[in-house]
C-alpha cells in the first residue's frame, strides 16, 4: 500500500476517534467521582463490610436468652391383660390415647467461661480490621482510576505528537521528491526520508494501540468511556512536604491498621476457646403442659426454674490445643503487625524517592525538549543553505519528538509516585482528595444492625435485592 494511502487512512482514524461523543468525566475529579460511586469492586467491599458488621450482633447475642417452644402430638394404644386366677381366663383391653406435650423453655446465660465476652472483642476488632480493608480498597480502586485517566491523557497527547511527526515527515519527503528530480538531492536522501516516514507511521499505530488499551482500561475501572483529549492532570497537591513528614503519617497506612486488629483479634480468640475449659452456669425455666402423656385422661402442668452448672473435668484435651494453637496463632499477626510496619514503611520511602526521581527528570526533559526544539530549527534554516543533509534535519525531529514523548512520561510518573505516597499514608482517599461525592460511612450500617435483636431484612438503599433462595 502507497505511504500516502496509509498516512490519509491513519488520518481518518484519528478523526473518527476524535469525533467519538464524550460520554464521560471530562476532569480527574470527576473520573475518581464515577469510580468512587459505580466501581463493582469497591460496591463489593462495601458489601462484605456489611456483612462483617452482623458479626457483632451475632456475637452479643452470647449475652442474651434464647427462648424455644416445643410441641409433639400423636396416638398411643395402651394393652393392658388381667388374668383371672380362678379360671385362667386373660383379659385384654385396648385403651387409645392422645398424647400431646408443649413446651416453652427459656436459658439464660450467666457465666460461660467468658466466651461471649471475648467473641465480642474478637467480632469488633473484626469490624475494626474490615473498615481499614474498606479504605485500602478505596485508595486502590482511586489509584487505579487516576492511572487510568493519566494513561488515557498521556497516549492522547502521543498519538497527536505521533501524528504530527507523521504530518511533518510527509511534508519533508515530499519537498526532498521535489529536490530529487532537480537532481538537487540524491537516492540515498529520499530513501532516508522514505524511512524515517515509514518509522513515524509505525510509532502512531502503536501509539494508537497504547491508545486503545488505555481507554478500555479506563472503561474498566472507571465504568464509562473517558471523555476525548483530556489534558494531562497536575499531581495531587496533599502529598507531605519532606520525607520525615511522611514517614511520620505511615501509622495510617491501612495495611498496617489492618494488621493490627488482625492481632488484636487472634489475641481475642485466645479467650474465645480457652472458655471450654472453665465452668458454665446458665439459668434455665420451663413451662410444660402434657396431656394424655402416661394414661388415658391424664393431664400434668410442670413449671420450674433452675440454675445449671458445667464444670469440664477432661474432655480429651481438645480445649486445651486450641488455646495453645490461638497463641500461636496471636504470635504470628503480632510478628505479621511488624513486617507490616516494615512494608509500609518501605512504601513511602519508595514512593518518595520515585516522587523525587520523576521530578528531577521533568526539570531535565523539559531544559532538553527547549534545545531540541531551538536545534530543529537551526539544522532546518541550515540545511536550506548546504550545511545540513537530510538525515541531520530527520535526526533532529526525531530527537524533539523522543523528548516530548519522555517529558510526558516523566510527567505520568510523578503523578503515579504522588498517588502512591498518598496511598502508603492513607490519604488517598474520597475524603482527603475532596471528590464531589456523598461519601460512604460504614459507621451507619454498624450502628444500625449491631443492637438489633431479631429482623432479616437489609437496607435496600444500600444492597441489591438478594438472590432467591430455592
Amino acid at each position: 500500500m502507497p505511504a500516502s494511502r496509509r498516512i490519509s487512512g491513519l488520518v481518518i482514524f484519528f478523526l473518527l476517534l476524535a469525533a467519538l461523543p464524550a460520554q464521560a468525566a471530562t476532569s480527574l475529579q470527576e473520573a475518581l467521582a464515577a469510580a468512587y460511586r459505580g466501581n463493582p469492586q469497591l460496591q463489593a467491599e462495601r458489601a462484605r463490610q456489611r456483612a462483617t458488621d452482623e458479626g457483632v450482633a451475632r456475637a452479643l447475642g452470647g449475652f442474651r436468652p434464647t427462648i424455644a417452644v416445643t410441641g409433639e402430638a400423636g396416638r398411643a394404644v395402651d394393652e393392658f391383660r388381667t388374668r383371672n386366677s380362678f379360671s385362667g381366663q386373660t383379659n385384654i383391653t385396648d385403651v387409645n390415647r392422645g398424647p400431646r406435650t408443649y413446651q416453652a423453655q427459656m436459658r439464660q446465660p450467666l457465666f460461660d467461661g467468658g466466651q461471649a465476652l471475648y467473641d465480642y472483642r474478637r467480632s469488633e476488632a473484626i469490624v475494626e480490621q474490615g473498615r481499614a480493608r474498606l479504605i485500602s480498597a478505596e485508595q486502590t480502586i482511586l489509584a487505579e482510576a487516576a492511572r487510568a485517566y493519566i494513561d488515557v491523557a498521556r497516549d492522547y497527547q502521543v498519538v497527536e505528537l505521533t501524528q504530527s511527526n507523521v504530518n511533518y515527515l510527509t511534508e519533508v519527503r515530499t519537498a526532498i521528491q521535489a529536490r530529487f528530480a532537480v537532481k538537487d538531492v540524491t537516492n540515498t536522501d529520499v530513501a532516508q526520508a522514505e524511512a524515517r516516514l515509514a518509522r513515524g507511521i509505525a510509532d502512531h499505530q502503536s501509539a494508537m494501540g497504547a491508545l486503545a488499551r488505555s481507554r478500555s482500561a479506563y472503561a474498566r475501572v472507571v465504568g464509562e468511556e473517558p471523555a476525548n483529549a483530556p489534558d494531562m492532570p497536575s499531581p495531587p497537591a496533599t502529598p507531605p512536604e519532606s520525607l520525615d513528614a511522611a514517614l511520620g503519617d505511615v501509622d495510617n497506612n491501612p495495611e498496617l491498621i489492618s494488621a493490627r486488629f488482625v492481632e488484636k483479634a487472634a489475641r481475642a480468640q485466645i479467650g474465645v476457646v480457652r472458655s471450654g475449659l472453665l465452668p458454665d452456669l446458665s439459668l434455665r425455666g420451663a413451662v410444660r403442659r402434657q396431656d394424655d402423656a402416661d394414661q388415658k385422661h391424664f393431664e400434668r402442668d410442670t413449671a420450674e426454674v433452675l440454675l445449671q452448672l458445667s464444670v469440664p473435668i477432661y474432655e480429651g484435651g481438645v480445649s486445651a490445643a486450641q488455646t495453645r494453637e490461638a497463641k500461636h496463632l496471636a504470635s504470628q499477626r503480632l510478628l505479621e503487625v511488624e513486617q507490616a510496619s516494615r512494608a509500609a514503611t518501605d512504601a513511602v520511602r519508595a514512593a518518595w524517592e520515585a516522587l523525587v526521581s520523576s521530578r528531577a527528570r521533568i526539570t531535565s526533559i523539559r531544559e532538553n525538549v527547549a534545545a531540541a526544539e531551538l536545534a530543529l530549527v537551526s539544522v532546518t534554516e541550515e540545511a536550506k543553505v548546504g550545511a545540513r543533509t537530510v538525515l541531520d534535519r530527520l535526526n533532529a525531529q526525531q530527537e524533539l519528538l523522543d523528548s516530548k514523548v519522555s517529558l510526558l512520561r516523566a510527567q505520568r510518573d510523578e503523578f503515579i509516585a504522588t498517588n502512591d505516597l498518598l496511598s502508603a499514608i492513607g490519604k488517598m482517599t474520597a475524603q482527603n482528595l475532596e471528590l464531589p461525592v456523598e461519601h460512604y460511612d460504614p459507621v451507619g450500617n454498624y450502628a444500625r444492625t449491631r443492637g438489633r435483636w431479631f429482623g432479616t431484612g437489609i437496607d435496600p438503599i444500600e444492597n441489591p435485592p438478594p438472590p432467591e433462595i430455592k
